[in-house]
């Protein structure tokens, strides 16, 4: 590379910092966390899900959309077997999860570095909303001793109580979906339990990943009022910080969606954006989307003011991982 190229790359580098730091710098910053946040600590991806669910579902084709197949099971019981398989599939990589980071202090160590970062800004107080059912955001927080609430107080046997969702000096964490240890009891109220402890016949309080049961059941609670606690989150937000989201999720989608469209600044880091983040990044007035390139390194696509025209361009270092992109701010 001549000198004018790397003075170039540098310089470009060097704006592309001040651009990501710019948008993030509005606060309340809101983070979406989607499934993508959580394979490289061993979560399965979709295509694990799938091979998981091959004997009930039958063999699926790789370009197969899991969420569409399951959408078109209705019958009630063979939803709570799709689930209980995709729980069990998840436990055994959380706990695996769970282990490593009690092993390797250093495990989570990006997550937790993100969470202090957000955390200093005043005021202290970070919402998180997520469509995982794993708890690797639980026990990076954990890790931390920070407040934070998923609607729970304490852990086992604690019924779900949305007036726990605070304002000030604690971490909101929003699961939509549910959660691996969240079950319902007898009285169709939802409580926490130690996942690995379930209790024979009680039903997990998880919302199958497909997009018309998905519809029906996030009508019903807790999920209805997680949905509205999101709602209020989105609406508040001045900025947005979307990792491993692929904006398939018929209600957090077209709420970002209305956000972005009159200004508020969104980043997105994933290894390869879905073609709905693409779309949706069309109506998008300040972006800036980190993914891999084909040299694994970052492709950047960033636009920064309304009437401007979208920039690409290559970066060497991997922005689009967490690890890396905790660097920039």
């Amino acid at each position: 590379m001549n000198i004018t190229k790397k003075k170039f790359a540098i310089d470009q580098e060097d704006n592309f910092l001040k651009d990501i730091q710019k948008f993030l710098k509005k606060t309340p910053v809101v983070i979406i966390w989607g499934s993508g946040a959580t394979i490289p600590y061993g979560l399965p991806s979709m295509s694990d899900l799938k091979q998981c669910l091959k004997s009930e579902l039958g063999e699926l084709k790789e370009e197969t959309n899991l969420e569409t197949e399951l959408g078109k099971i209705h019958e009630q019981s063979k939803i709570d077997k799709l689930k209980e398989l995709i729980r069990k599939e998840i436990l055994k990589k959380d706990l695996k999860c769970l282990n490593k980071s009690i092993e390797d202090d250093n495990y989570l160590k990006e997550i937790e570095i993100m969470i202090k970062i957000f955390y200093k800004a005043h005021p202290q107080k970070i919402d998180i909303i997520t469509t995982n059912y794993d708890q690797v955001l639980e026990y990076a927080l954990s890790k931390l001793n920070y407040n934070f609430t998923d609607g729970f107080k304490g852990r086992a046997l604690t019924k779900f109580n949305p007036k726990l969702f605070g304002k000030k000096e604690i971490i909101n964490l929003i699961k939509v979906h549910g959660s691996l240890n969240w079950f319902f009891d007898k009285n169709k109220e939802v409580f926490c339990l130690p996942p690995e402890n379930k209790i024979n016949n009680l039903k997990c309080a998880m919302v199958l990943p497909a997009e018309k049961n998905k519809y029906h059941e996030t009508f019903q609670e807790p999920y209805r009022t997680l949905i509205n606690q999101s709602d209020r989150v989105i609406e508040k937000a001045k900025s947005f910080l979307v990792i491993g989201f692929g904006f398939n999720d018929e209600h957090l989608t077209p709420k970002i969606d209305n956000k972005i469209k009159k200004d508020t600044p969104i980043v997105i880091i994933t290894k390869k954006a879905t073609d709905s983040c693409k779309e949706k990044l069309k109506n998008a007035n300040k972006y800036c989307l980190l993914e891999e390139n084909k040299e694994n390194r970052t492709k950047v696509t960033i636009k920064t003011k309304k009437n401007t025209e979208e920039k690409v361009f290559h970066l060497q270092k991997q922005y689009w991982q967490i690890k890396y992109f905790m660097e920039v701010l």
